[in-house]
């Protein structure tokens, strides 16, 4: 059995119904406050490698839906 797959919004921690630019970049914000260097949040959960990890999936994922946001709007 294959692990199941994180999708852009799970990354993220939205619904794939998350339409509005203004949700996405709610949630990137606090996706990316959560995994950042001074997060004390994840600081004993996680080492310096899985965070960065973490963040540049966050990162891409933002991106990602971000850009699929501007496509909608056009």
């Amino acid at each position: 059995m294959s692990a199941p797959t994180e999708t852009h919004y799970g990354v993220l921690g939205i619904g794939p119904r998350a339409t509005l630019r203004s949700q996405v970049e709610r949630a990137y914000r606090h996706a990316a406050g959560l995994y950042g260097e001074d997060s004390l949040a994840t600081y004993s959960l996680l080492d310096m490698e899985e965070r960065q990890q973490a963040r540049e999936r966050v990162e891409a994922a933002y991106g990602i839906l971000r850009d699929r946001g501007a496509e909608a709007r056009v």
